[in-house]
């Protein structure tokens, strides 16, 4: 399976203004050539929001005192309540994957510890062998059906 240049995947894949009583995905996209949220203007998203970095490098700070270098392949879990900057390098850009969620499953996870509010930072590559296994298990599903 190849996977297309995130330059020409879309902004936003998912918006929905549907609920559900334990949750929900309210949107979902990528970003290329993003420039992230200016550590002079912090925000507090009033969500949850899962973020990839495809590429490039840069910095995430927050209120509580977090501060992390970021590079390709880490992920930042934005807290719904707390106010955050995180982007590339100055003068750069990066490529980004994003989910933004509410809901109570959610706030269970984080009462379970799950959500770390003191690791909003991880590092994540992609399952390359885990997407060759399945391409080749979907192809050969399909030979089959012929």
């Amino acid at each position: 399976m190849r996977i297309p240049e995130i330059s020409r995947w879309k902004t936003s894949l998912v918006r929905t203004a549907g609920t559900s009583p334990i949750g929900e995905i309210t949107l979902a996209g990528t970003i290329a050539k993003s420039r992230g949220i200016r550590r002079d203007t912090p925000r507090v998203f009033g969500q949850w929001a899962i973020v990839y970095l495809v590429a490039g490098s840069g910095g995430y700070h927050d209120a509580r005192g977090n501060d992390a270098p970021l590079r390709a392949g880490d992920m930042i879990l934005v807290f719904p309540e707390v106010a955050h900057s995180y982007g590339p390098d100055p003068g750069g850009a990066w490529n980004e994957l994003y989910v933004c969620f509410r809901g109570p499953v959610f706030e269970s996870w984080r009462e379970s510890g799950l959500f770390d509010v003191k690791k909003p930072v991880f590092h994540w590559k992609a399952p390359r062998h885990g997407l060759r296994i399945r391409s080749e298990e979907h192809t050969s599903e399909l030979q089959s059906r012929q």
